[in-house]
């Protein structure tokens, strides 16, 4: 277990998602249920003497570096001792040894088992299925990563007596670990939160204002964010576009490296505009000048229209005069 201690992990990791714009970096040794009680024994005394990572007393009823998780749907925290999660046959578990820690997962969560989570649990199991089923180092690292589902934030914790209003979207992208001199054995996962919020505050710029993007996970869910001035707005969870904006719409695939890992690695971006955004870049103008000019046309002919007829009218006039003066003349000559 000397391995999974790492000194520097946390000045690494807070440059790393700086770098990689994700949130919450942490890595998860994979502990089988036999080897339990020896991962806890050794964490527990490193974590006593460790003076990097932000510790607090553990939650009621558990010792420090006790691997623990929660029950649902009532969120009561247990000591973790069998690996075994609903919907799956593989038996291990992934605490978090090690992570950086913001307002959504605080100190608290040291020693979480992730795969206690359902949105996250098929990602990691996933990329363990993966890594164990080829003997080919570099295919697992370049292919053997996972995006999990998508879930809302701030979620709902065992000293949280409600759910909070959601805030943000997120997922976690999973990526396995090996030992460097056995590049054939799993060891862990190393895994980082990506927020949705902060992906489009990146992607979209500050000048654009009233843009509905809807995004479409792997699972067929979807939810809602309003861009004002840049910033992208939680709107809800669903489709909560304007359908009369529908042929507007701009969609693509962001589909990964990794999607035949995950099924949820695949989502769907979609953006639609919203009525201040077709305000800001439509007018009336063209119309009005096309309609002006048409209208200009249209004097001008007729007043050419009008000179023609006048001109005529004078010509035939003048021309009757000059006739009679002729056969004036005439009569005159013969009398």
């Amino acid at each position: 277990w000397p391995n999974v201690a790492w000194p520097g992990f946390q000045p690494a990791a807070v440059h790393l998602g700086r770098l990689s714009a994700l949130e919450n970096f942490a890595f998860t040794p994979i502990v089988w249920p036999e080897k339990l009680a020896d991962y806890e024994a050794f964490m527990k005394n490193y974590y006593e003497t460790d003076r990097q990572d932000i510790r607090m007393p553990p939650l009621p009823g558990l010792q420090l570096g006790q691997v623990w998780g929660m029950s649902l749907p009532d969120l009561n925290p247990f000591h973790e001792t069998v690996g075994a999660i609903p919907g799956s046959n593989l038996k291990y578990v992934t605490p978090v040894a090690q992570y950086t820690v913001s307002d959504i997962y605080g100190p608290m969560y040291l020693s979480y088992n992730l795969r206690n989570t359902p949105y996250f649990s098929p990602a990691l199991d996933k990329v363990v299925v993966c890594a164990n089923s080829s003997t080919n180092a570099t295919l697992v690292r370049s292919a053997c990563g996972a995006i999990s589902d998508t879930m809302g934030l701030p979620f709902r914790g065992p000293s949280d007596p409600i759910q909070k209003p959601i805030q943000d979207m997120q997922a976690m992208l999973v990526h396995p670990i090996f030992p460097g001199r056995n590049s054939s054995t799993l060891v862990g996962l190393m895994s980082g939160a990506m927020s949705w919020k902060q992906l489009l505050l990146r992607a979209v710029p500050t000048f654009v204002s009233g843009l509905d993007c809807v995004i479409i996970t792997g699972a067929k869910k979807s939810f809602t964010y309003t861009i004002t001035d840049g910033i992208p707005v939680f709107r809800g969870v669903g489709d909560l576009h304007d359908t009369q904006y529908n042929r507007y719409r701009r969609a693509h695939a962001l589909d990964t490296q990794v999607a035949q890992v995950s099924s949820n690695s695949t989502y769907e971006i979609v953006f639609y505009p919203r009525r201040t955004l077709l305000e800001t870049y439509t007018s009336n103008l063209p119309i009005i000048a096309a309609v002006v000019i048409v209208l200009m046309f249209l004097f001008c002919s007729g007043v050419f229209f009008a000179y023609d007829i006048l001109m005529k009218r004078e010509f035939g006039r003048k021309e009757a005069i000059l006739d009679t003066k002729r056969r004036f003349v005439r009569f005159i000559s013969h009398e």
